[in-house]
Formats: structure tokens, C-alpha cells, sequence
């Protein structure tokens, strides 16, 4: 996935001279020095530095909440998934993995230029909630089976940290839903989860208004 022509280029790095002409101002580097700049042993042979994306929802039907995601990879790969889906924002909850992130920009593959970001706490979460009278799931293995749930538009999806799950904010304010899984296994990572609840909620709120 490409960066939408309209973001600001303020830098190209490059192995070698390009043929084609390249959006700002562009340096040739060395390997090394390429592989400084992205963090990888084996880098493309162009990185770009381009200003932050700052996007604003455009409507709050479908939201993602982030609550204490740690692992950038797993943050990068639930946003790719939010904007695969459909979802309108990602709510980031305090103590969330940075999304900008190099992990997380590679994972997120392109997310982050057109799905947009919010920042918060509790307290402003539960404000939007009240504005858009919307529904607040959070997943749980102890929760409601998701196939037995009825979601509504809107709604919003909490998915908290890998290593201690929802906090106990989200389990007061949101109805618990699960994925049923055999007795051999305990969880799933949260990226697998959330992709798994982020498609049922969609797909359950689809019927609902086809019907």
C-alpha cells in the first residue's frame, strides 16, 4: 500500500540514482547507512521521510480501542486489519504501544495513512460513547460467545494487553464477548483475536440491518 499523493515528502534516501524523478529532496546512501535509517539487515533500496498523518474521522460507527497493546507488531497488524474492515478510527488508550513506531509502520502496512488515530483516556472515551450512544464491547475469554452477541451500529471494540487482557474499567463499562476455542489451547495473540471479533462484529451488524 502506496502514501496518498497528498502527504508531504520531506525526504528520499536511496541506494542509487533513481531513473524516475522522486517527490523532495533525495540523498544517496550507503547499505549501512540504509540499514541505520530503517532498522532492517536486508532494507528496501528507498525510504521516504514524510510528515505525520493526522487524520480526522469523518463518522464513528465502527471503533477500535487499543488498551495497553505492547507489542508494536501487534498494534501495527490490528490497524491494517481496522482499515480492512471497514472500522472509522482506532481509540489509543493510555500506555499503547507508540503506532509510529518502525515495527509498527511496517506491520501496519500503509494503515496509517488513511485510518485515523485517536488519542485519550477513560474519561474522553466515555464522552464519545455518550455522544454517539455507542455500544462498548471488550473481549474476554470469560465473556459471551460472539455468535450468541447482537452488536448494533455503532459500536466500539476494547481489546486490551497481551499479558493482562482488559482492565477493569473496560470490563464495567463494556459487554464481554469471547471467541469459543477447544480446552487446548488458553488464548490467541491479540492481533489474531481482534481480527477474529473486529470481522463477527462487522458481519453480525450486516445481518442485523439486512434483515
Amino acid at each position: 500500500m502506496e502514501a496518498p499523493s497528498h502527504l508531504n515528502v520531506l525526504k528520499v534516501f536511496t541506494l542509487e540514482d533513481a531513473s524516475a524523478p522522486l517527490p523532495g529532496p533525495h540523498y544517496v546512501v550507503s547499505e549501512a547507512i540504509m540499514q541505520k535509517i530503517c532498522g532492517m539487515t536486508s532494507p528496501e533500496p528507498y525510504v521516504a521521510e514524510i510528515q505525520k498523518p493526522s487524520l480526522q474521522p469523518k463518522k464513528l460507527e465502527r471503533l477500535l480501542v487499543c488498551e495497553g497493546i505492547a507489542d508494536p507488531g501487534n498494534l501495527g497488524t490490528l490497524l491494517r486489519t481496522a482499515l480492512s474492515f471497514g472500522f472509522d478510527a482506532v481509540y489509543l488508550l493510555h500506555h499503547c504501544a507508540d503506532p509510529f513506531n518502525e515495527k509498527a509502520i511496517r506491520a501496519a502496512k500503509g494503515a496509517l495513512f488513511h485510518l485515523p488515530l485517536i488519542f485519550g483516556d477513560w474519561e474522553h472515551l466515555l464522552s464519545l460513547q455518550k455522544s454517539y450512544s455507542m455500544e462498548l464491547y471488550q473481549a474476554d475469554i470469560q465473556g459471551t460467545p460472539i455468535a450468541e452477541c447482537s452488536p448494533s451500529l455503532p459500536f466500539a471494540l476494547i481489546l486490551g494487553s497481551e499479558a493482562h487482557g482488559t482492565s477493569e474499567q473496560a470490563k464495567k463499562h463494556a459487554h464481554s464477548i469471547s471467541i469459543p476455542m477447544t480446552k487446548k489451547t488458553e488464548s490467541l495473540n491479540v492481533a489474531i483475536a481482534g481480527g477474529i471479533l473486529m470481522f463477527n462484529t462487522s458481519a453480525l451488524c450486516r445481518k442485523q440491518i439486512t434483515i
